[in-house]
């Protein structure tokens, strides 16, 4: 990793770790993309505008509609971000793991092309727009937050359970193992 990557990924960590002990519980909060910069002068001026792709999109069950169509095709996937005691117990069938907080305080990344297109879900959906904020700050360019395993089951998506790289897990041609 360049210099220019850990210090994205050091001042990502720091503002995640700020988010998770503020919050005691998990609930979403959905920021504003547009933001504003007061400059010397005291004016105020839009900053350049970012996606904000943490956010739980409007049209959710459409979105989630679109990661169970497209998941089977190539550098597309559904990544769950929860612990692995919450992915052992069920999660999206096809899912790839990536425990946010296990990951976190390896300084690990997701092993997912950056241009890839990534439909990231934990309970709730808060987690889920943690990560994609972590993985947006990295360079990762085609994120949605799919909200929690619930909406998915909602949306009739298809689940399993099982420990990582178990016989219980099902697979795709999209699957990825982890280092570690």
């Amino acid at each position: 990793m360049n210099k220019k990557t850990i210090r994205q990924l050091s001042i990502g960590l720091a503002a995640i770790m700020i988010a998770v002990s503020a919050c005691s519980s998990e609930t979403s909060s959905q920021p504003s993309a547009n933001t504003a910069q007061t400059d010397n002068s005291g004016s105020t001026e839009p900053s350049e505008t970012v996606e904000d792709m943490s956010v739980i999109p409007e049209d959710l069950d459409a979105e989630i509609a679109k990661a169970m169509e497209r998941q089977s095709q190539d550098n597309v996937f559904v990544l769950d971000v929860r612990t692995d005691e919450e992915w052992n117990e069920s999660h999206a069938t096809g899912a790839v793991h990536w425990g946010l907080e296990e990951h976190l305080k390896q300084d690990e990344l997701p092993d997912i092309d950056k241009d890839a297109e990534i439909y990231v879900y934990c309970r709730t959906g808060n987690r889920s727009g943690q990560a994609i904020k972590i993985m947006q700050t990295a360079g990762y360019t085609n994120l949605v937050n799919i909200g929690g395993l619930d909406d998915w089951v909602a949306a009739d998506g298809a689940t399993t359970s099982g420990i990582d790289d178990d016989d219980q897990q099902t697979t795709t041609d999209n699957s990825l193992k982890l280092p570690g």
